[in-house]
């Protein structure tokens, strides 16, 4: 992974402050282990597909979907096609604050780094 895009859906929720503050860690954890990587909230279901594809001609190698089924599925959808090799789609509860079992977005992000996989939710693991 060198250069990464978190998509996350500022709307997916009932807490904003906290979702916001666990996208950011999350965004430092990957800037920290050298990965070149972006932030940017999602803009809707419309236009999210899009955003994505941008990414992938920006030259990211990794898109992260954060947010629920409909952010993931949204990001995917931009993703179809492209010569992307690395991407990650699933639901990252880990990452948006919505996971009980209450892992941090280090915790979350082990898995793209070689640590032990970690169940992140009901649907999805890094």
């Amino acid at each position: 992974m060198r250069k990464a895009v978190l998509l996350y859906n500022p709307l997916s929720g009932r807490r904003h402050v906290r979702r916001v503050a666990n996208v950011e860690a999350a965004l430092a954890v990957l800037r920290q282990a050298g990965v070149e990587a972006t932030l940017e909230p999602t803009r809707g279901q419309a236009d999210t597909p899009g955003q994505a594809r941008q990414a992938i001609v920006e030259g990211c190698d990794t898109i992260l979907a954060c947010g629920g089924d409909g952010t993931i599925h949204d990001v995917l959808q931009g993703m179809v096609g492209s010569q992307l090799k690395g991407g990650l789609g699933g639901t990252l509860g880990g990452l948006t604050g919505k996971n009980p079992s209450g892992n941090s977005p280090v915790d979350a992000l082990g898995g793209l780094f070689g640590k032990k996989k970690k169940q992140l939710g009901r649907r999805g693991v890094a």
